[in-house]
């Protein structure tokens, strides 16, 4: 099965900024009807990320079995791993959140306040999240796939080269 991971790993931070984009828009002194569509659209949005999240999360799982790395690069994965589980908890409670701000009938702004510190919250972890994901790829070249053959133009070696060196200087520092 193909890696599909990289595909689709920026749509949860891309929905949850969104949905702090239109948020932010519906305290802006609109039309009533306005304001209601961007509310209803968040609320598609969420329902949108609460389906797609553990995806990504599971396609990651699938991507880093298995996979042999240096120890940097391993606690590296592993930190990218954590913050995916606190991107799950924080979304998860900010979806429960608005869902009970939508629904209350007493204490209705406590919930919506509690919804919009959470969104706030998963917002965060999903752009660390992230950034941290890019790291892997960009600083340790992990989900980059190298071919071997023959007729190949040598990237495949200074690729190895690279992790050599990287071992190297692991080793130096223990």
């Amino acid at each position: 099965m193909p890696d599909v991971h990289p595909v689709i790993s920026s749509v949860p931070a891309v929905l949850l900024v969104v949905s702090g984009i239109f948020e932010t828009l519906a305290c802006l002194p609109l039309k009533s009807d306005v304001r209601a569509s961007l509310k209803r659209s968040v609320r598609y949005l969420l329902l949108l990320l609460a389906v797609v999240l553990p995806i990504t999360f599971y396609t990651g799982l699938l991507a880093g079995d298995g996979k042999n790395f240096s120890e940097k690069v391993e606690q590296a994965v592993s930190l990218h791993y954590d913050r995916a589980r606190l991107l799950l908890f924080s979304s998860a409670i900010a979806c429960l959140f608005c869902w009970i701000s939508s629904f209350a009938k007493q204490g209705k702004s406590v919930f919506r306040g509690a919804y919009y510190f959470a969104l706030l919250g998963a917002i965060g972890v999903a752009l660390l999240t992230s950034y941290q994901g890019g790291s892997l790829v960009f600083e340790h070249g992990v989900g980059v796939a190298t071919s071997v053959s023959g007729q190949g133009s040598g990237s495949s070696d200074i690729r190895q080269q690279g992790f050599e060196q990287e071992k190297e200087q692991d080793e130096a520092k223990e």
